[in-house]
């Protein structure tokens, strides 16, 4: 795992490290996740989500799927409804189970190639899909959710699109790992891929509804943006700090990237009030020696950026630990010890 991956074990329990899935949520779970079904549907669940289906209904194994985002505060109204929408219209559903998951899905270090996804709906062919998204459109009028990154975008709506998997099918990818598969056009199971960024498979043909908003999309690239970047930091679920060039001063700077109501912490603050905390203290630290200086505040997009000094150098986590750290070794000797002793104090103080 990634040292990142490690933070979920260590929010699982306030005191021990462990199971991420055992982290009791009870307390927290929607209403929807408990109470008595409508006539003619079933329930099951897992850890993170909650099931429903209505009887007697078949899915295809895969299919362009609806995602529906929603903020923290607001998703229980937007379960309410979209939940509502589905039974009419007997479409099978799958929602987060508590506030709990959905605070632990949108968090920083959350999969970003998932983060966002508050439900997903199973429309059964593309005059479904196309029913779902425009009837849902409306009714989420005004609500308010993190882009998700992997799926394309319906309109200025809270619903995304994607073509993936319905049905549980496995296969290996190319490091030899277990991953969700696809068919393709011949039958044969290929991995899902879940990058954070929308992609459709080469073998499926996009929905005329869909093209347009993929053109739109294209078309709303920002053109005025005056920073080159060269290479990326860091990369979180709350965004991504990279090193770039200034256009007009060729001034090498870094970037850092905020999306919004992505990213939250353990109180549910997102990625953009932490930048703008970060903004604030900056400027009330200007001019210290030790402090990189603030160049500016952008807004692009929907995503927030602060553009600060680059400042050559080396992790100090990576300085102190990357070969230096004697207990890598067996046996050190006690001179070896002395040294590096006195110089983690020396960094302490």
């Amino acid at each position: 795992m990634r040292p990142s991956d490690y933070e979920q074990f260590c929010q699982a329990d306030p005191v021990f490290y462990d199971d991420p899935g055992a982290r009791d949520d009870a307390q927290s779970l929607y209403p929807p996740a408990v109470a008595p079904v409508p006539e003619g549907w079933r329930r099951s669940g897992d850890s993170v989500w909650v099931y429903l289906h209505p009887d007697g209904q078949t899915l295809p194994d895969q299919g362009w799927k609806v995602h529906v985002s929603g903020t923290l505060d607001e998703a229980p109204e937007i379960i309410d409804i979209v939940l509502d929408f589905c039974h009419e219209q007997e479409l099978s559903v799958k929602f987060l189970r508590s506030r709990e998951t959905v605070l632990k899905a949108n968090s920083k270090y959350a999969p970003r190639g998932s983060s966002g996804k508050l439900l997903t709906l199973y429309p059964r062919d593309e005059t479904e899909l196309h029913r779902t998204l425009t009837g849902l459109e409306p009714l989420l009028a005004g609500r308010r959710g993190p882009y998700i990154l992997s799926d394309l975008r319906w309109r200025d709506s809270l619903l995304y699109v994607r073509y993936g998997a319905y049905r549980q099918l496995y296969c290996l990818d190319e490091q030899g790992r277990t991953v969700s598969a696809l068919r393709d056009a011949n039958g044969t199971l290929v991995p899902d891929l879940r990058r954070p960024v929308f992609a459709v498979p080469e073998w499926i043909t996009v929905p005329d509804f869909l093209r347009e908003q993929i053109e739109a999309r294209s078309d709303a690239a920002p053109e005025d943006f005056p920073y080159d970047i060269e290479k990326a930091l860091h990369f979180s679920n709350g965004g991504g700090v990279y090193k770039a060039r200034d256009r007009r001063t060729g001034e090498v700077v870094v970037l850092r990237e905020a999306r919004p109501m992505a990213g939250l912490d353990h109180r549910g603050t997102d990625a953009v009030e932490r930048l703008h905390r970060e903004r604030d203290v900056l400027r009330r630290l200007s001019g210290l020696d030790f402090v990189p200086a603030l160049h500016e505040h952008l807004v692009v997009w929907e995503h927030e950026y602060l553009v600060e000094e680059f400042i050559e150098g080396e992790k100090l986590e990576r300085h102190l630990f990357t070969g230096r750290y004697p207990l890598l070794r067996a046996e050190p000797d006690a001179a070896t010890l002395a040294e590096y002793t006195a110089l983690a104090l020396d960094y302490g103080e």
